[in-house]
């Protein structure tokens, strides 16, 4: 098999994850405009685009590296075992939502 045709498969999972990326962030950020008042929603949607960025640049070589190590399945492993631990620091730093 040619080397140019075993890297179409991932190369169009990589444009589709893209453009899914792009919605998923285009609605966090509606979803933070109607969460949070207008003088924080800034400070607010700062953070969530660093956040963004951080993971693309910080998870990628983590979860290649342990791909490498312990198999393809670990990088899904390592997301779906720090979930919960994650979610309940989240609420216990944030606090349940009121309304406003």
């Amino acid at each position: 098999m040619r080397y140019s045709a075993r890297l179409s498969f991932p190369a169009g999972s990589q444009d589709r994850d893209r453009l899914f990326g792009g919605v998923i962030s285009s609605v966090g950020l509606a979803i933070i405009t109607d969460l949070f008042r207008m003088e924080v929603r800034g400070r607010v949607m700062g953070f969530t685009q660093m956040a963004f960025a951080a993971s693309q640049v910080l998870g990628l070589s983590d979860r290649a590296g342990a791909r490498n190590r312990y198999g393809w399945h670990s990088p899904f492993l390592m997301v779906g075992l720090s979930a919960p631990s994650s979610v309940s620091r989240s609420l216990s730093i944030c606090g349940p939502l009121q309304d406003t």
